[in-house]
């Protein structure tokens, strides 16, 4: 077998971006001086568009001799090829003459120029030929196929480009990246991070491409759909990392390009913070809620939230048999607001007295989390007063109890009042009234009223009304034979 020189000037390497060819349907000199073969050309003009060139393939250029009215195909004189270049954009024009084409004996020779369409110099030529004897190694077990022989030895030829025709000859490709996405962008220590970026490449694909990825190292990419795609664990060391995409191109120049792509980062701090509560009374050591709670959370170093929940736990009493239980919860995804404010209520409305626990979580953008609880004591109301007055020799006596309320009586206000709307007397005073009494004496069918507002140490306000007088009786022990009497 007599070995090709090799075929086409700018035959370039996988992956590089060539100017334009024009190829010419080839002169087939075995059949006659005016054959032509279209078939050959256009394997070869199909083989050239996979090496990364843009080709103007014979039926186009077809169309060009027929306008032209151009009646030869194995050589172009110099106004022809100017022509070319102006009406095909083209910067190089391959010719070629099929020497021999005998698909019963298995023989194949070409010979192939390249002229430059701007000065018309040929910029190489080159000749092959193939034979029977070369159909065992195209074909491995000796089979007859005239196509596979045909496409084999163009292929061979083509492989055989002079390396320093590709050096003169071949561009630098281009690569672009469209889109990029790592997920997660913030990542904990440990954590898998995968990224995919859509590349697109002017010319032949690349023998290899990698994500270059610090503290890591070089990833294989695989190809799924459009994009490119690999993962990773993420370091235990924190901080911002780059991610870059390298290309390689096997072949003459064994070209690589790296690309920087995208950065990612790892965290394994949580949010700390710490929270504030306004509007609370600080009574007996504990802080009591009476009307609401402002929370401020107050961190150690400022950072975007990805989200948050807050959780409001009633604590229980074991006394009455009561277990702890979530009244109230709420989370949002996005920063935390400046505060929060809780009023004592829950979803269905205002809570009873007793003790309860803030919660307040956090996560950060590496879903890193961090939670504060607090407790606090609730005395929304004063729950329940009992009022009695009795009827003594100078007057009316009131006495008031409050019973199981955590928080002390600061001051009241006692008022009394006639059927037709006249304050009879009025008291104030602190604490909880005691043997406060009216010089007044009920009389049958006169009826009177009284009124009776609290205040707690919290500033909570407990009112009764205008509520009828009611006289409690009392039993008094007095010295008879005949033993007790009911004195009213």
């Amino acid at each position: 077998m007599r070995k090709a020189f090799g075929l086409l000037l700018i035959l370039v390497w996988a992956g590089v971006v060539c100017a334009q060819i024009a190829v010419f349907p080839f002169e087939d000199l075995s059949r006659d001086l005016n054959g032509v073969n279209i078939k050959v050309s256009r394997i070869i003009a199909h083989r050239l568009e996979e090496q990364g060139f843009s080709v103007v393939g014979p039926d186009e250029v077809i169309k060009f001799l027929s306008k032209h009215h151009i009646m030869w195909v194995g050589w172009v004189d110099k106004v022809t090829a100017d022509r070319i270049k102006r009406e095909l954009g083209v910067q190089y024009i391959l010719l070629g003459s099929i020497l021999e084409f005998d698909t019963q004996r298995f023989r194949f020779g070409l010979v192939l120029r390249m002229v430059d369409a701007e000065d018309y110099k040929l910029i190489w030529a080159g000749r092959a030929f193939f034979s029977d004897e070369d159909k065992i190694t195209f074909l491995g077990l000796g089979e007859k196929s005239w196509d596979f022989f045909l496409s084999s030895a163009v292929g061979k030829v083509l492989s055989n480009i002079p390396q320093e025709v590709l050096r003169n000859l071949a561009k630098a490709p281009v690569v672009d990246v469209a889109r990029v996405v790592v997920t997660p962008r913030y990542a904990r220590p440990g954590e898998n991070v995968v990224c995919k970026a859509k590349v697109e490449i002017s010319g032949a694909e690349p023998e290899k491409i990698f994500f270059v990825v610090d503290r890591v190292g070089r990833i294989p990419a695989r190809k799924e759909g459009d994009f490119y795609t690999a993962d990773w664990t993420a370091p235990a060391e924190e901080g911002r990392f780059g991610v870059s995409l390298e290309v390689w191109w096997d072949g003459a120049f064994s070209t690589k390009k790296r690309l920087f792509i995208t950065t990612y980062y790892v965290d394994s701090t949580p949010p700390v913070f710490r929270m504030k509560l306004l509007g609370v009374k600080n009574i007996n050591g504990e802080p009591v809620v009476a009307r609401y709670v402002k929370i401020v959370p107050v961190f150690e170093k400022k950072e975007p939230v990805k989200r948050w929940s807050f959780k409001i736990t009633y604590k229980g009493d074991e006394e009455k048999g009561e277990e702890a239980r979530t009244v109230l919860f709420y989370s949002n995804m996005g920063d935390l607001p400046p505060w929060l404010v809780w009023r004592g209520k829950s979803a269905s409305g205002l809570l009873k007295n007793g003790r309860y626990e803030i919660e307040l979580t956090v996560w950060d953008r590496a879903d890193n989390s961090y939670t504060v609880r607090k407790e606090v004591v609730l005395v929304r109301r004063i729950e329940s007063v009992d009022v009695k007055a009795y009827k003594e020799e100078n007057g009316v006596r009131f006495e008031v109890r409050v019973e199981n309320y955590p928080l002390a009586i600061s001051s009241w206000r006692l008022a009394l009042w006639s059927d037709d709307g006249a304050v009879f007397y009025e008291r104030e005073g602190s604490g909880v009234p005691k043997d406060v009494v009216f010089p007044v004496n009920p009389e049958k069918g006169r009826k009177l009223y009284y009124s009776l507002e609290l205040v707690d140490e919290a500033g909570n306000r407990w009112k009764l009304d205008k509520r009828p007088l009611v006289i409690t009786r009392v039993k008094i022990k007095k010295k008879k034979e005949s033993g007790w009497v009911d004195d009213f």
